[in-house]
Order: structure tokens, then sequence, then C-alpha cells
């Protein structure tokens, strides 16, 4: 039997839903589902391992009553590639597909001797006018390096190489001391080792700066010689990380054993021999050029962005499309709840003030993604590609970034992820050409 090609038996229409969204609709005619089932079962026919029989030896109507499920199955994923590749075969052009959702297996009803109808709704980006992205002009001068930049960047260097050394006290903020506390409270029996450690502890350590390891203690030791004892009251938070002391008001008892203050390295010699610098002079040098050096990747990164921020100024409104737009809307919301919302007072506020929150959300969303368009159109009349070697670097950035594992950051490699990296790499790549083709240089050579 001739393979059956499946494609070129589908019909398939394509029409306009609303701004963005189109249809397509794919008929397989009820004779030709005949035909797909009965290639399905021959094909299955040929693997199938049924007891009594050798291997793609039993009967076809054996097959077709025992897989019946699995061959109308393998009839609707057929069915599904076909559908793909007319999606994607249709003159690419004029359809930019940006995102569609194929219907599950179990929704789609497939009857042999009736016509197969398939529906599928897809987003594509919208049209927009993009202005003359060649000649944008932005003003945005780099900073000089300030001899307070260099004065700042050194006391920076004499605080890190400083020492922490005993004293006497009074205790002020920053101090490092020692403590013995104890407490009023009765834990429960499954209490933390943690929160018995902050209930009752002889020897415990204690950076006089937010935040505090026990509410309330650093303002009773901050004034406290070495030696003294102070008394005084920790409210714990509702959401404290301690289960066992979350809410609780707590009497406690504080002797101060130990106070170390910092001082910062004075001895230039010694600041210079340790940084491997020949004298002062030198060490200044290195710190200039690294500000400088700072301030020209900063000045980069500004100037592209001030380049897209007049490329979106310039462009014409466009509809947005619906699904894309939700999708930026949960995106959004899920890194501003993450940066705004901490403890249980910033939720109760996010509830009672959610319309507010949300409507702020979806308006940097609409932002967002108009802007995502934008660069993306420029991308593709540029023809403009993420390589691998563009994804295999900014991994790498991601994983030094947060302080991940490559491994692990591959291993957890997800499609949303993969999205992600996509979309970055393409904005990158554009902002850099924006950059290249409206740089003064440029305009330069050009006169």
């Amino acid at each position: 039997m001739a393979k059956f090609d499946i494609g070129s038996c589908l019909s398939v229409d394509f029409a306009d839903i609303k701004a963005c969204t189109k249809k397509l609709s794919a008929k397989l005619a009820a004779a030709d589902v005949s035909k797909g089932l009965e290639n399905q079962s021959v094909e299955i026919a040929k693997i199938a391992e049924i007891p009594g029989f050798r291997k793609g030896k039993a009967p076809l109507q054996m097959i077709k009553t025992r897989f019946a499920s699995a061959i109308k199955d393998e009839l609707k994923r057929s069915v599904m590639e076909a559908i793909v590749g007319k999606l994607h075969g249709k003159d690419e052009q004029t359809l930019d597909i940006l995102n569609y959702k194929l219907p599950d297996l179990d929704q789609m009803n497939l009857k042999e001797g009736e016509d197969f109808n398939v529906s599928i709704e897809f987003e594509v980006a919208p049209e927009l006018k993009l202005p003359d992205y060649s000649k944008l002009k932005v003003d945005l001068k780099k900073e000089d390096v300030k001899d307070e930049e260099i004065s700042s960047q050194m006391d920076r260097l004499k605080h890190n190489y400083g020492k922490y050394s005993d004293c006497e006290g009074p205790v002020t903020e920053n101090d490092m001391l020692e403590v013995s506390v104890s407490s009023d409270i009765t834990l429960p029996g499954n209490a933390s080792d943690e929160a018995k450690r902050l209930s009752n502890c002889d020897n415990m350590w204690v950076w006089v700066r937010d935040p505090e390891m026990i509410p309330g203690l650093n303002k009773a030791v901050t004034g406290a010689k070495l030696g003294a004892s102070v008394k005084f009251v920790a409210e714990y938070p509702a959401d404290f990380r301690e289960s066992a002391l979350a809410g609780k008001k707590v009497a406690y008892s504080a002797t101060v054993t130990k106070i170390q203050r910092h001082s910062p390295l004075e001895d230039m010699d010694e600041l210079c021999k340790r940084l491997k610098a020949a004298n002062l002079d030198e060490l200044k040098d290195r710190i200039r050029k690294e500000i400088e050096n700072a301030k020209t990747s900063s000045h980069e990164y500004m100037l592209k962005e001030k380049y897209v921020e007049e490329l979106c100024g310039k462009t014409p409104d466009f509809p947005l499309p619906e699904k894309a737009l939700n999708q930026f809307v949960a995106d959004e919301t899920n890194a501003y709840v993450r940066e705004h919302v901490e403890n249980e007072a910033q939720a109760e506020e996010f509830q009672k003030n959610k319309d507010e929150h949300m409507k702020k959300i979806r308006s940097m969303a609409e932002a967002k993604l108009r802007r995502f368009l934008i660069l993306r159109k420029i991308a593709n009349t540029e023809k403009i590609s993420v390589e691998n070697g563009d994804i295999e670097r900014e991994l790498a950035r991601i994983s030094r970034y947060y302080g991940m594992d490559r491994k692990i950051l591959e291993k957890n490699y997800s499609e949303k992820l993969a999205e992600h990296i996509h979309m970055q790499v393409i904005e990158d790549k554009v902002k850099t050409l924006l950059a290249d083709r409206n740089s003064p240089a440029k305009e330069s050579n050009k006169q």
C-alpha cells in the first residue's frame, strides 16, 4: 500500500478573527479519514506483538479492533503535523506567527465515515510601520572620571583591607559583638536549633546593623561598654523565619562579652603592596582606568537604550496581540510581586489596591511588548538570527549573574527560559545594530 499523504488531502482555509488573530480551519474528508485509518492500521500491524502470532503477522481486523483508540490518535497526530506544516508553509513574509496552541487529542472527535474538522486560532505580529532607524538622534555624553570618585574607591579599598580589633566600647553602629542572651520564652518541643539559639545563647556573634538578628537588640546594646548587661523586649514579626518565635513578644537579658571595631587600612604602602601596585600613583591610575571602563560600558548601554526609546517614540501606534499581551502581563505580575511583596503587610496592601497595581503592571507589560515587537520587526527586516553560540554566551552570562552552576542551569533549561534567552539575544543584537547605524563616527564618515 502506498504511503498515505495527509498533507495533500487536507483542505485548509485561513480567516481573520480580529486584530493580530487569525483562524486556520482544516478538513479531512470522510473518504480520506477512512484511508488514513486504514494506513495507520497497516503501520501499527507491522510492529504489533499479539500472543499467538509472530510480530507483524496478526490479522489486520484484529489490529483494528484491539488498537482502535491508538489508531485514531496516530491519525490525529498526523493531521496535527500536517496542519503545523500548512501553518508555517503559508507565505512566511505575510504570516508572521507569534504563537498558537494545538488542541489536545482527546478533545478532537474523529469518526470513520465522517469529515474530520479541526480549527486553530493563532496570533501574528501586527503590521507596523518602522521609522528610518538609521537616522535616530540622541544626546548622551559620557561622564568624565572625577577625583571624588577615585577618592571614594580608595576609601572602599582601605575599608576592605582594614581589620577588626578588640575595644572597650561604647558600642556603635557596625561594631561586631559577642553577647550572651537569655529570654523568658518557653519554646515548643519541635522548635528548631536556630530558634533555641535565638532564645538562649552564651556566645552569639551579632553585627550592629540592619537586618537585626533579634528585634530590638541593636538599639539595646548601642552605647553599652564591655561587660555591660541590658534588658529589652523583642517583638518578632508575624512572618519571622522561625515559626516558634513568629508574632511573639519576648523579654531578653543580654551581656556584652566582646566588642570588635573595624578600622580601615591607612598605611598606603601596605595597601599598594596588597594590591600589587608599585606606588600610590600607579594604584590611583589603575582605579581611574577601572572607573573609566565602567563609565564607558554604562554609556554604551544607556546610549543603546536611548536609541530604542527614540525608535519606539517615533513608531506609530499599532494593535497588540491579546494572548501575547496576557503572557507579558503574567510575567510582569510575577516580577512586580517578587519585588514589591516581601511580607504580610505588603501582601495586604497589594490586595487592597490590586486594581491600581494591576493597571500599573498592565501599562508596563504593554510598553515591553510594544518594544519587543518593534525590535523583532527590525530583526526580521535585517535577517538577524539567534545562533547556538549566542545561546551558549547568554547561558554563561545568566550563570555568572545569578551565581548558578552551569550544569544545574542547563538541566533546568525550559521552554520558558529558551524563549527568554531568544528574546534577549534578539534585543541585544538589534540594539547593537541601532548604535552602529547611528553612531556619530558613522555620520562623520558619511560626510
